[in-house]
Parts: C-alpha cells; structure tokens; sequence
C-alpha cells in the first residue's frame, strides 16, 4: 500500500512524489523538463520570468502539476 498522500504508478503518479494535502501534485524541474520536451535551463528560465509558476521548497523549486498542463 502507498504512503498516504501518494500513490502508486497505475494511478499516474509516482511513489513518493510530494503533494498537498488538497491533492495539488508537485513537480520537479527534471520532471517537468521531461514532460514539456524541454531543457531543464528552458524550464528554470520559465520559473524566472513569470511563464510558469513555482515554490521554493528547502532550496529547489516545485512546480504545480496543473501548472504545467496549462503551459504545454
């Protein structure tokens, strides 16, 4: 069974991805270079001027999953 706020792969999310409590599923810059095609510069580029939005979370960004589905 899956740790609670995560689930398993089936369900489109990775083990142990991180998520609020409201079920908002957030990213990594890795991640979501890969999901846009993307360099990971294009994507850390994007947070910088405003394209796309992110938290600072212990020094890396996270990227809303919704986010990202809205800009690609």
């Amino acid at each position: 069974m899956p740790a609670p706020g995560t689930s398993d792969c089936v369900g489109g999310n990775m083990p142990g991805a991180p998520s609020s409590p409201a079920g908002t599923r957030f990213l990594t810059i890795f991640e979501v270079a890969a999901i846009m095609r993307v360099s990971k510069r294009t994507v850390y580029r994007m947070v910088h001027d405003g394209h796309l939005e992110a938290a600072k979370v212990r020094g890396s960004f996270r990227i809303p999953e919704d986010a990202v589905l809205r800009s690609s």
